[in-house]
């Protein structure tokens, strides 16, 4: 069982950005503690090309969270991109020497599976348990204790390409952090969605899309069935607001997020953005923005249907958005339209991280928590003796200030002077 008074750090490399989110799981509740978004440079797309400057910018987002919290981190999960993705099934046994289902026959059986062969360019990211048999039945959940010779599981083993993984690994590693946990950005918010257990009797599909790829995966029985990554993703809407307007990226993508609508040719010819590009002065309209995006949005509508078209033509498929391009206003009804079906676009619930761009890092949590259950490791992500003494003094002058403000007003309204 995973303890519930644990700090977990999480950190992602993504969209030009390093996001990085802390929080905690209380009995069946998690809770995020903080969050920090920083801007990263060194990044082309997926390919880390100067890591000096993302080292730096992994540092400036672990420095201003750890001044938050009042203590230093030191590991964090890191989410990668699914780049080269792909899924293999394996099958592994191992000989029950107690003569029942121990914790330490699943984690050999965890470990070995990692050693499996899945290419020389590919590393494996993650090993799923897709079932369990013992005695000629299958569980879909793990039967402790159940008594027998011989374990067989069933596993899907998620990979990606070896080198982006080695680039991103090292990154971090030389931010000055420890690695507990390494997850696949689309797997995890598959996780963080609930898709698994969505998709009983039906298939699921999840469009992760992010600025420099789109990972789909397709669930079916709660078991990851299929998968693979396209290498475009909404980058393809930013690039020609760029080149015609000569903005940075960043500036770019922030007027297609607050002002672009997907599958609209027209708009009003009212003004949206006025900058100076040296000592010229320019501006863009809303109905200009929407003619530069229109071509560009049509056909990434087209390829993500194209990837699909095979399996939507099934009645009991179920299509949704996640990442950051989930915030693309009027997508799923786009692609709604497109498909025939209903398609929806995916954002977290929780209080703090209500934006589609946070779902990797949540659901990476309870990849963790499920790993936990066979792992029965004690890592935290901080100090928790520091962390504690930092915040109790902090919790008390919070609670001394509320209590005093409360007692001035009742004071002023019910105590005769």
């Amino acid at each position: 069982m995973m303890e519930t008074n644990r700090i977990i750090a999480a950190l992602q490399i993504e969209d030009n950005e390093v996001r990085l989110v802390v929080g905690q799981f209380y009995r069946d509740r998690f809770d995020v503690i903080a969050k920090e978004a920083v801007a990263c440079r060194g990044l082309d797309g997926i390919r880390i090309i100067d890591e000096a400057k993302a080292v730096e910018s992994i540092r400036t987002a672990l420095n201003n969270i750890s001044a938050r919290i009042s203590a230093p981190l030191k590991s964090v999960l890191l989410v990668v991109p699914g780049h080269r993705y792909k899924r293999e099934k394996r099958t592994f046994e191992t000989l029950l020497e107690e003569h029942m289902i121990t914790s330490p026959n699943v984690r050999s059986i965890r470990r070995e599976a990692y050693k499996a062969n899945v290419g020389s360019d590919y590393e494996i990211i993650n090993v799923i348990f897709a079932s369990y048999r013992i005695n000629g039945i299958t569980y879909p959940k793990l039967p402790a204790k159940e008594k027998g010779d011989l374990l067989t599981c069933d596993m899907d083993l998620i990979c990606g390409d070896r080198m982006t993984l080695y680039d991103y690994v090292k990154a971090v590693s030389k931010a000055g952090v420890k690695i507990i946990n390494i997850a696949q950005s689309g797997y995890c918010a598959s996780k963080e969605a609930a898709l698994f257990e969505q998709s009983f009797n039906s298939y699921v599909i999840n469009i992760y899309l992010s600025g420099a790829e789109t990972v789909y995966s397709l669930i079916c029985n709660g078991r990851l069935a299929a998968g693979f990554t396209a290498n475009t993703g909404y980058n393809t809407l930013i690039k020609p607001i760029q080149d015609k307007y000569d903005l940075s990226y960043r500036d770019a993508a922030r007027l297609l997020f607050r002002y672009g609508i997907m599958g609209e040719a027209n708009g009003e010819d009212r003004l949206i953005n006025r900058w100076k590009n040296g000592t010229e002065e320019r501006s863009i309209t809303y109905q200009q923005l929407q003619e530069c995006l229109f071509p560009a949005a049509e056909k990434l509508i087209n390829d993500i249907y194209t990837y699909c078209s095979k399996i939507v033509q099934y009645d009991n498929v179920t299509i949704l958005v996640s990442g950051q391009g989930a915030g693309l206003q009027d997508l799923d009804s786009c692609l709604t339209k497109r498909f025939g079906r209903i398609v929806s676009a995916y954002c977290p619930d929780m209080l703090g991280v209500r934006e589609p761009k946070w779902a990797a890092l949540l659901g990476v949590f309870y990849e963790f928590r499920d790993m936990q259950a066979i792992e029965e490791s004690s890592e935290s992500s901080v100090d928790m003796n520091v962390y504690r003494e930092n915040l109790l003094p902090k919790e008390a002058e919070m609670e001394k200030t509320i209590s005093s403000r409360f007692k001035s007003i009742t004071d002023k309204l019910f105590v005769d002077k």
